[in-house]
């Protein structure tokens, strides 16, 4: 019975260490992004971040949109080109092909954001963590 408790207090213990760290590592992460950063730096940037996910998004959506609309699961090319004729099903494959490239190009500026600006990233991480509440 003393081991079970000794062990209960051993993990209560160990997450309220694990819980100092990572206020800890937000604490620094904000620090260093003072120091780095201005406050006016921040907030451009945070609003340059935030359209480039909304572009994201928006790209993801109309690629879904797009497939949607225009592919019937489960049809091969043959019979798709008998359903709605070929130049119909060109069309179909190149609208989708056009928004995927869109969506991977909106990706490929978030990740390349992400990267350059990892500070940052990590400063939002640490946002959203140190929001978090007991019940989250």
């Amino acid at each position: 019975m003393a081991d079970d408790q000794q062990v209960k207090q051993h993990s209560e213990l160990l997450g309220a260490l694990q819980g100092i760290q990572g206020s800890l590592k937000a604490l620094a992460t904000i620090q260093l992004a003072g120091e780095l950063y201005t406050p006016d730096e921040r907030r451009a940037l945070r609003a340059e971040y935030e359209v480039l996910r909304e572009k994201d998004s928006a790209a993801f959506a109309a690629l879904q949109q797009a497939r949607e609309d225009v592919f019937d699961p489960g049809l091969s090319w043959d019979q798709r080109v008998q359903k709605y004729g070929e130049r119909t099903a060109r069309q179909h494959q190149a609208d989708v092909e056009s928004r995927l490239e869109l969506r991977a190009a909106a990706s490929k500026d978030v990740a390349s954001f992400a990267r350059k600006h990892s500070l940052l990233m990590r400063l939002m991480d640490s946002a959203a963590d140190l929001g978090k509440g007991k019940y989250e």
